[in-house]
């Protein structure tokens, strides 16, 4: 744990732990609540919604993991401690996730498939509303990741703070 702490430690820590709880709150809010909420509406609705609230979402959380990162990795290095390492590579290893597995899919929600046919029967409108839901379950499910990894992060560094307090 923390050996040798100091009061920039302790406030380093707490940046940690307010930014990683703050992402954490953030992805949990957003599987939980706004994400099921999407199935309750038309595809195109759906789609319209979800292509204004990612932007936002990708700036607030990209900002987020990369203070929760740097700030538990420099606690990490600073004070050789195990959980602010953990928290680091949690928090670094998201966005290399959502950018490695979940960007063409995003980018598919938001634009979609890319492709300029005109869908015109019933029929099609029906096949197309169920592929748009079903990325929207695949997404449901790859952000479910999301929230595991930044729960693992947060929790390390919830479990560290007793030995941060001390340092503040």
């Amino acid at each position: 744990m923390l050996v040798h702490t100091t009061p920039q430690a302790g406030v380093l820590h707490a940046v940690a732990l307010t930014s990683a709880g703050l992402f954490a709150g953030a992805a949990l809010y957003v599987t939980a609540v706004e994400h099921p909420a999407r199935f309750a509406l038309s595809a195109d609705i759906a789609r319209a919604a979800f292509k204004q609230s990612y932007p936002r979402a990708a700036r607030l959380q990209a900002a987020l993991a990369t203070i929760a990162s740097g700030a538990s990795f420099a606690v990490g290095y600073l004070y050789n401690s195990q959980p602010h390492y953990i928290s680091a590579a949690a928090f670094l290893s998201i966005p290399i996730y959502t950018i490695g597995l979940m960007l063409p899919l995003n980018k598919r929600l938001q634009f979609g498939s890319g492709t300029t046919k005109e869908i015109v029967t019933t029929t099609n409108t029906v096949a197309a509303d169920s592929s748009v839901f079903a990325d929207f379950r695949k997404w449901g499910l790859l952000h479910l990741t999301r929230v595991v990894v930044s729960g693992i992060g947060f929790g390390a560094l919830v479990l560290a703070t007793p030995y941060a307090i001390g340092s503040i």
